[in-house]
């Protein structure tokens, strides 16, 4: 009987040191995890602080250190639900943006909105800068993604209600040119323009 209780001390005593021993080494775990974490947060804050934005590139190293792709570990951690929620509020709170191309474009549909508030159309010209980035140019690419079918359907309808004309400006000119020779024939029954 004593014997049976002294193993049964023995075992209780063995499970509690494997227990002692596993919740050890997941705290090991965690907080080598947290010191990782940590040792590249800063460095982001270092981006930050230099560049004025958290917007990694992808391959960009700092420190001998990849923190493009660390960045983009965590913006898949979080996309894909498994980032905790202080990890997230940390990175939101120095700028981090979880999905950069859409970001991107709502900056360039900003300044498309600037620009037909100033001019009263959207009619941009493909050399056109606004605030120093080429507006024209982003633009030309969403008609070009609009006509292979590859614009998101939520920016299609952004674009349309901001005024875009999908074949572009020089379209809408011919057409308009065309309208006036149409007016003048009927008018002066020729199309021999002086």
């Amino acid at each position: 009987q004593q014997q049976q209780q002294q193993q049964h001390r023995d075992n209780e005593n063995s499970v509690s040191s494997e227990i002692k021993t596993d919740f050890g080494r997941q705290k090991f775990e965690r907080e080598i995890e947290n010191y990782a974490f940590d040792s590249m947060f800063s460095l982001l804050l270092n981006y930050r602080e230099r560049e004025g934005h958290c917007n990694v590139p992808q391959s960009h190293t700092e420190c001998y250190k990849n923190l493009g792709a660390w960045l983009n570990t965590q913006r898949k951690r979080k996309k894909a639900g498994i980032m905790k929620p202080n990890t997230q509020k940390r990175l939101e709170n120095v700028g981090v943006v979880w999905d950069p191309l859409i970001e991107n474009w709502e900056s360039h549909y900003q300044l498309l909105i600037q620009f037909r508030q100033r001019e009263g159309h959207s009619n941009v010209s493909q050399r056109h800068k606004e605030d120093g980035v080429n507006l024209g140019k982003w633009l030309s690419m969403q008609r070009r993604k609009n006509k292979l079918g590859k614009l998101d359907l939520n920016f299609e309808k952004r674009l349309i209600e901001a005024g875009i004309m999908w074949e572009g400006i020089h379209s809408k000119q011919w057409e308009d040119n065309f309208q006036l020779l149409v007016q003048f024939r009927q008018r002066e029954g020729h199309c021999n323009v002086p």
